[in-house]
């Protein structure tokens, strides 16, 4: 290798370094103020509780805008329904509650099921925005969606039982695949019309 050679390949890669780096620190500061929304919403709903799960959030989306691109993209959609699953009341994942309720007892039961059915509900809202996306970036776009709804609803989960937050967590990966699906066959359907 010329040492003309060995200088370029030297400065493409401090280049490539000192881009990633840029990259990084952007996706740092982004990540901590979705996580401070996040954790501000946690906290007024939940209490100390739904803290715990932020660091989840921090690493999910600390990924996803490091990435960018349609990872991004779907991601900046998944949260966003992600905080639509925050305000959900916690009547609604325990159906056989009455209103008001917050914690089980003779009036309260545990409801897996119906946390699956707000979840996969929740989750399904995604084909809608996922349709939109263009072909060569759909499954970028769903996974980027899913992660990010993932982590900002597994905050929701901090108030419920581990079957109910498994169930939320279950609806909610199984909307989103669902919505891929969807999104896949409106694709299919266009291209053959």
């Amino acid at each position: 290798m010329t040492p003309r050679m060995l200088h370029f390949e030297t400065t493409r890669r401090r280049a490539r370094v000192a881009y990633e780096l840029a990259r990084a620190k952007v996706a740092a500061f982004r990540s901590m103020a979705l996580v401070a929304l996040v954790g501000v919403a946690a906290f007024v709903c939940f209490g100390r509780a739904g803290l715990t799960w932020l660091p989840l959030t921090v690493v999910a989306w600390f990924a996803i805008e490091w990435r960018g691109g349609a990872l991004l993209r779907g991601g900046r959609v998944g949260a966003g329904v992600g905080l639509i699953a925050l305000a959900v009341p916690i009547w609604a994942f325990r159906t056989c509650c009455r209103a008001g309720d917050a914690v089980m007892g003779a009036d309260c039961c545990n409801m897996t099921g119906a946390c699956a059915a707000v979840g996969s509900l929740i989750g399904l809202t995604l084909a809608a925005f996922l349709v939109r996306a263009p072909r060569a970036h759909r499954v970028e776009s769903a996974l980027g969606m899913g992660l990010a709804l993932l982590a900002v609803a597994s905050i929701r989960c901090a108030e419920l039982l581990a079957g109910e937050a498994l169930g939320l967590l279950g609806g909610l990966a199984a909307g989103a695949i669902a919505s891929s699906v969807v999104a896949a066959l409106v694709d299919r359907a266009r291209r053959t019309a």
